[in-house]
């Protein structure tokens, strides 16, 4: 998980701000406030399979005008379309999707507590 908090931070924000002005069909499915837990959820998945410089090669140091790669733009889009369904599935406990780096969700993220009676930590 060698991915600089500055480089999450700023994905998450920028991917908060434009997303839904990039692709506004997103709000068709998620709500406003949603949005942090989505791309949040989109960073954590590019954590879980993407080395970090791997990350930047692809995503980070194209020139602004240049053209997402097809295959990486289909990539994203599974990406999307799993925290989409996500964040949308967990709107149903009344509790906001908190991702978690691992893949799970462990604690309640508004009280803290374990999710997971099996294994709490």
């Amino acid at each position: 998980w060698p991915y600089p908090s500055w480089q999450i931070t700023g994905y998450v924000n920028n991917c908060v701000n434009t997303f839904p002005q990039q692709y506004p069909q997103i709000r068709q499915f998620l709500w406003p406030t949603e949005m942090g837990a989505f791309c949040s959820c989109v960073m954590d998945k590019f954590r879980q399979e993407w080395a970090y410089d791997d990350y930047v090669k692809n995503f980070q140091l194209r020139a602004p005008n240049e053209p997402i790669p097809p295959v990486l733009g289909e990539l994203l889009g599974d990406y999307a379309q799993e925290c989409t369904g996500r964040v949308v599935e967990h709107r149903s406990t009344g509790v906001p999707y908190a991702p978690d780096p691992d893949g799970k969700i462990r604690r309640d993220f508004q009280t803290g507590k374990p999710l997971n009676e099996e294994n709490p930590t």
